[in-house]
């Protein structure tokens, strides 16, 4: 009954103060309350506040000018104003039933329940009979009960069903709500999202300051995306506030582990200790597997260091995890390629560097070294004349001369009948050594042997060993044959020559 009284009160208060203004004045409000109603009709939520604010000007005694802002405030999640013009157009005229339910529904979209309960209850109080106070109480009832579950959820680590329940039930009920984008955070770095996480985290800041919960998961997630130094900025502001909280302290400690042992590797790295850097480098990896862009930069860095010291298939070991961890790694990809380049797999590092090219296409430097090392594999390709008259590229012709004559009596075959087998290889040995000194002697088929050109592009229509057959060849090095007492070469019988045997002894 006291509330009752005290309704009609107010309400005939306001109706007296009304009733003091012109029936122009009057007039003219209704007129922007119905221009503001057109504009929310059609969506224009800014207009219609700026058209029920001048009807509030005139009249600001009319209950139904705050509810009717309030609406246009809901839809532009403005939800502080919304309240305060529910309450403001409540207490103007406590028998207002809509005002209650936009107030309540004002509560709910920041997740405060239980005050939005108690509005809903208030319209109730005024108009037992109203519908959408009942249907949005018993809202509220699904609501505390799926909080309480989504809590249960994340407790026992089934992130999938709780980040189910918190993005299709909790904050679709109640979109700004800090506490229920805390749960959707946790349940995201649970389910190793941590971009999304980090997001949130940084809108609930942005909205509602930092608090100890916010602030954690945020450096949580930052951690996770390998920000080191941000997620220490996080954590300590955490310990500051509460220096108890041990969750931050263990986190932070890893945080300072993996920062040390990467800086200690660069320095010992750039000082030349590379052994002492691999060890640096594998202190941290063993730290947490579980971040995987700073796990990749130690593994692309100790790969580093393991090239510096020729140890190449530990180093295309480390950069084949880096990629594993970090796939769109260039560098590791860049590095992987080198390595392989250097164990002469050629193959592997033109498929990492035309990848490499397809990732970064305006980088002329990748482009060349794909050049480069797809005419290395071409000459891979070829019989390597260096190594099989066993000398390096940069031999003088006198060291060609010198080569040839030791394989060639080397491989004759009249030394290798030991068996067919032995026989086979050495008359192939034969032919090559002498293919090999017909190429390199010649100043000019060498210059195009080098530059990569095919044997059949050197020797057009084919390899003619100078213009000689092997034979022929072993004849002009060592003529008609020595002293007595050695083993006679009749290689015209042997390897398809129609020269006259040779003999030649070996002392």
């Amino acid at each position: 009954n006291n509330k009752h009284r005290l309704r009609l009160l107010t309400s005939v208060r306001a109706r007296n103060m009304a009733a003091s203004l012109s029936p122009e004045d009057l007039a003219k409000a209704e007129q922007f309350k119905t221009q503001g109603n057109e504009s929310y009709k059609n969506g224009r939520y800014q207009e219609a506040i700026k058209c029920y604010s001048s009807a509030i000007q005139i009249n600001e005694n009319s209950a139904p000018y705050y509810s009717n802002r309030a609406a246009a405030y809901l839809m532009m999640k403005n939800y502080k104003d919304a309240t305060r013009d529910c309450m403001k157009s409540i207490a103007l005229d406590p028998s207002f039933v809509k005002a209650y339910i936009r107030c309540g529904k004002s509560h709910l979209a920041v997740g405060e329940l239980k005050q939005a309960r108690k509005q809903f209850q208030q319209a109730l109080s005024v108009d037992p009979s109203c519908a959408e106070a009942k249907e949005e109480i018993k809202n509220i009832d699904t609501l505390e009960k799926d909080s309480d579950r989504c809590t249960e959820l994340l407790r026992r680590e089934q992130y999938g069903l709780a980040l189910h329940t918190v993005t299709n039930s909790l904050l679709k009920q109640c979109p700004e709500c800090a506490d229920f984008k805390l749960m959707k955070a946790r349940a995201l770095i649970g389910l190793k999202q941590y971009d999304e996480a980090s997001s949130i985290c940084s809108e609930v800041m942005q909205r509602d300051g930092s608090s100890t919960d916010v602030l954690f998961l945020r450096g949580k997630a930052l951690f996770h995306l390998s920000n080191m130094s941000a997620a220490s900025k996080h954590l300590q502001e955490v310990l500051r506030q509460d220096p108890d909280h041990s969750e931050s302290r263990i986190l932070l400690k890893k945080v300072k582990a993996l920062e040390s042992s990467k800086n200690e590797g660069n320095e010992f790295f750039r000082c030349g200790k590379n052994q002492e850097a691999i060890d640096a480098y594998s202190q941290g990896i063993a730290v947490d597997a579980n971040v995987p862009e700073f796990m990749a930069t130690l593994y692309c860095n100790r790969a580093a260091a393991a090239m510096k010291l020729s140890r190449f298939k530990e180093a295309v070991d480390d950069c084949s995890k880096a990629l594993e961890l970090n796939p769109t790694y260039t560098k590791a990809l860049s590095r992987r390629a080198a390595a392989y380049r250097s164990m002469g797999e050629y193959e592997a590092a033109v498929r990492d560097l035309e990848k490499l090219a397809q990732m970064d296409d305006v980088n002329s430097e990748v482009l060349q070294t794909l050049r480069q090392v797809k005419l290395e594999l071409k000459k891979s390709k070829r019989k390597d004349f260096y190594k099989i008259l066993g000398i390096t590229q940069s031999a003088d012709d006198d060291e060609i001369r010198k080569a040839y004559k030791l394989m060639a009596l080397k491989w004759h075959p009249d030394k290798n009948q030991e068996s067919p087998e032995a026989k086979e290889t050495a008359e192939k040995m034969f032919k090559d050594v002498a293919e090999a000194y017909s190429i390199l002697s010649d100043p000019a088929k060498r210059r195009r042997y080098d530059a990569g050109a095919d044997l059949e592009e050197i020797e057009q229509g084919g390899p003619n060993f100078g213009g000689a057959d092997p034979s022929q060849l072993f004849q002009m090095f060592f003529g008609g044959g020595g002293g007595g007492g050695g083993v006679p070469f009749g290689y015209g019988s042997h390897c398809g020559g129609h020269g006259p045997g040779v003999r030649v002894h070996f002392g």
